[in-house]
């Protein structure tokens, strides 16, 4: 009898499952006795898996063997699996590379809107091999103390690759975005391209994405005047400031939102953040 035993670790490092292959081809186990009347024996692995409903779910492993050496298609069976098993990564392995893509982001040299992209096109790419590896995915959740969620299935993904304590705002949109990059049926190592090239960025394709989420519930999508007025409405609820309040110290030119008050006069609404592409496109508008 010989076999092999390829041990695999959880995300603590310690051994959770052990995926087995052997051949039973060899001298004198022909003679080994068997029931009457049976056709093959069957191998049996099972793996016990907790869900997060503390209900069990069962790998079964079956492969037939013929101990007199007729037929090896059982054994070759288990010899491609154990080979597919090797070449493949753990998916916990391809967790820490998205994670490692995430943490660029923290590095003030190295942010920008090419590595968010990235960042989110690793995710796209690790919510792949979630899939291809459910029961592993199952783990990872449990140790990371969170569960599927059946309406967001990519909420979960999101958590994982740029941490459960992330911005709760940014989840969402990056969950919408790999959604809308799923129901595009996108290849793993599109999306970065797929977010640079698309009509508003990463914005346009959560807009769209809420966009058709709300066609699907039978809701209509809001007209551009009726976004006009809600965008209306959540600036009337800003504080104001005179212009005198203006910082003297800053840029020579610089974007301000006012908003002209019921006497006449004009407020500060807020000071815009220093962005060379938006002031560019301002000052275009004034210059036409």
């Amino acid at each position: 009898l010989e076999g092999v035993l390829l041990p695999f670790a959880g995300s603590q490092g310690e051994i959770e499952s052990v995926y087995c292959a052997f051949n039973w081809r060899g001298a004198g186990l022909d003679k080994v006795a068997r029931p009457a009347g049976a056709e093959a024996e069957v191998l049996m692995l099972r793996h016990e898996m907790v869900l997060e409903d503390d209900q069990s779910e069962e790998l079964l492993l079956e492969s037939e063997f013929s101990p007199s050496g007729e037929s090896a298609e059982g054994e070759l069976l288990l010899q491609d699996e154990l080979e597919t098993a090797k070449d493949a990564p753990a998916l916990i392995d391809k967790l820490l590379e998205a994670q490692k893509m995430v943490e660029r982001l923290q590095d003030v040299t190295l942010r920008s809107q090419l590595a968010l992209y990235q960042a989110i096109a690793r995710a796209y790419e690790f919510s792949f091999a979630a899939i291809e590896r459910p029961a592993e995915y199952l783990s990872l959740l449990k140790n990371s103390g969170l569960k599927m969620q059946e309406r967001a299935p990519m909420t979960p993904i999101v958590k994982l690759v740029f941490g459960v304590d992330y911005d709760k705002t940014r989840i969402t949109e990056y969950s919408a975005t790999l959604s809308y990059a799923h129901r595009l049926q996108l290849a793993p190592g599109q999306l970065a391209d797929f977010l640079t090239n698309f009509d508003g960025g990463i914005r346009g394709v959560i807009a769209e994405e809420r966009r058709l989420r709300r066609i699907e519930k039978g809701q209509a999508a809001p007209t551009d005047e009726e976004s006009r007025l809600r965008l209306v409405r959540k600036l009337r609820t800003l504080p104001v400031r005179p212009l005198s309040e203006i910082k003297s110290q800053g840029e020579e030119f610089m974007l301000v939102l006012t908003r002209q008050m019921p006497d006449g006069g004009f407020m500060i609404v807020g000071e815009l953040p220093q962005n060379a592409a938006l002031l560019e496109r301002a000052a275009r508008k004034v210059l036409s």
